[in-house]
């Protein structure tokens, strides 16, 4: 009898787990499963922006706080 109860909590932490690893899987990380227990997670290498990449977004907020952007967002407006 203890070795069917045993069997049953393995079963219910195994679809524990198996939810688990989909709700991850679902924020972009690839798992790798190493045979039954132990679970060794593998993310995702994100690409870090570069200097250009980010200059080019400070230049963007300066032309905004001239207010271009708004001139035109009102021109729009207008017609």
């Amino acid at each position: 009898w203890g070795k069917i109860k045993q069997n049953r909590k393995d079963r219910k932490q195994a679809v524990k787990l198996k939810i688990k690893r989909i709700l991850e899987d679902k924020r972009g990380r690839k798992n790798i499963l190493k045979g039954k227990k132990g679970e060794q997670k593998e993310k995702k290498m994100v690409k870090k922006k570069t200097e250009k990449e980010r200059k080019k977004l400070c230049k963007g907020n300066k032309k905004r706080e001239k207010g271009k952007a708004k001139e035109r967002m009102e021109k729009k407006r207008v017609e």
